[in-house]
């Protein structure tokens, strides 16, 4: 059933990389370099871009200020993150079968290329958080997605982690696989646990 799609859209962070831990702590020192005691799930920042994330955990001024620190506290710590088991050999079994590769991310480019350089791997196109002004589950970033590399919908499918990942891709009516989270399983048109079953998956005839 997978097989029928020739594109597939993958989210970045949790998708492909295990950065959410990461992604966590630079929130957590941001909030406590400001002294702003504040709690947040970070299930419900998935897929948001910073300054978004920020809005929706109740900060309501300095927001690029806040921002950028947390941004730094990444970037100390971006040499730690790496692709998940199976991520690899599952890209490149679809761009050996003639799959394209795409990366949907709220992410920043300059990141998403760091990793996908160290790791040798080669994508299709990405629409990073500099390419959209809003964020998942905000429509903008898939639909950048599909119209500027001309993708048809039908024969494109989603690939994310996040619930926010999941309504932007059925606003744009496309179908979506749910990976590496328990929690969106139901959400999903298809889940796996992890890519490695998603990779067994695919061998199937």
């Amino acid at each position: 059933m997978i097989k029928k799609y020739k594109n597939f859209l993958f989210d970045f962070d949790g998708t492909l990389v295990n950065s959410n831990s990461i992604h966590k702590i630079a929130f957590k020192k941001t909030l406590n370099y400001k002294r702003k005691k504040v709690k947040f799930d970070y299930e419900n920042l998935k897929g948001l871009k910073t300054e978004d994330a920020f809005k929706k955990i109740g900060i309501k001024s300095e927001i690029k200020h806040y921002s950028k620190l947390k941004r730094n506290f990444y970037k100390k710590q971006i040499r730690k993150i790496k692709l998940y088991n199976s991520v690899k050999k599952t890209l490149n079994f679809l761009g050996k079968n003639g799959k394209k590769i795409f990366i949907v991310s709220g992410a920043s480019k300059e990141n998403i290329k760091y990793v996908l350089k160290k790791e040798k791997i080669k994508v299709d196109g990405i629409i990073s958080r500099e390419d959209s002004k809003y964020s998942k589950p905000n429509i903008m970033p898939y639909k950048k997605c599909l119209k500027k590399f001309k993708l048809e919908k039908n024969k494109t499918i989603a690939v994310e982690d996040a619930i926010s990942g999941i309504r932007s891709a059925r606003k744009n009516k496309l179908k979506s696989i749910g990976i590496n989270n328990y929690k969106i399983k139901n959400f999903s048109d298809f889940y796996y646990k992890n890519f490695s079953i998603f990779y067994k998956n695919l061998l199937l005839k």
